[in-house]
């Protein structure tokens, strides 16, 4: 379960402790903590741009009863799928 903010800005502040995972095509990359194992966000980028969604089932705090909504995506080709994420995900994404 994924969130963004179309809006927002993400600084991630990765020391090295991470390991991504990319599917066959090689379009997003999954960041995983080296330590615990967790998928904490997915990183996308375009020509010109970085951008991200987080995986909200690392946060505190979120309400049992929020709103869960599936998508398939793998009927979507690759430019649909750019498309979407640089109209949904967070697109001011600053990495250190």
């Amino acid at each position: 379960m994924y969130t963004s903010d179309p809006q927002g800005r993400l600084e991630l502040n990765c020391s090295g402790e991470t390991s991504v995972y990319q599917f066959a095509g090689k379009e997003v990359e999954f960041v995983s903590c080296k330590t615990c194992g967790i998928m904490t966000h997915v990183l996308c980028a375009s020509d010109t741009q970085q951008y991200a969604v987080l995986n909200s089932n690392t946060f505190d705090d979120i309400p049992p009863a929020r709103k869960i909504s599936k998508k398939d995506f793998t009927e979507e080709a690759p430019e649909e799928a750019m498309q979407r994420r640089s109209q949904n995900w967070i697109g001011d994404v600053i990495i250190r």
